[in-house]
């Protein structure tokens, strides 16, 4: 499979992970507690820091090109959403429901973050000429 063709993949799914969780954060904070667990009581500020991270995948998986740096920036800006989940987990006033939630989304992001990681990587080897023996 193209390298170009599953980045692009992954960010698409960096997009819509963050897109749900945005709105998550905007319109179920107040009503689901789990979410309110997630976002720490600041839903309209941990969604509009999901938009921005949506908005970034999304630009970058639109150019006709992959610009690496970006493709870094969005590795970096998921890492620490990956922190701040796991720094959540250690929380001990967080519901039952709270942690699958937060458990269930470092994951998706640790897997992200993986394929994004491996797919930057075959994508920059693609345009080097490999040395044959």
């Amino acid at each position: 499979m193209n390298s170009s063709n599953t980045l692009r993949k992954a960010l698409w799914a960096n997009v819509a992970f963050a897109e749900i969780g945005a709105l998550a954060a905007f319109f179920l904070n107040d009503t689901f507690a789990p979410i309110n667990d997630m976002t720490d009581g600041q839903g309209v500020i941990f969604g509009i820091e999901l938009l921005i991270l949506s908005g970034l995948a999304a630009y970058t998986a639109w150019k006709p090109t992959v610009r690496k740096g970006l493709v870094q920036l969005i590795i970096a800006l998921n890492t620490l959403l990956l922190a701040y989940f796991i720094i959540r987990l250690e929380d001990p006033t967080i519901s039952a429901a709270g942690m699958e939630l937060i458990a269930v989304d470092t994951a998706a992001v640790l897997a992200l973050i993986i394929v994004q990681v491996r797919s930057l990587r075959a994508y920059s080897q693609a345009g080097k000429p490999t040395m044959v023996s």
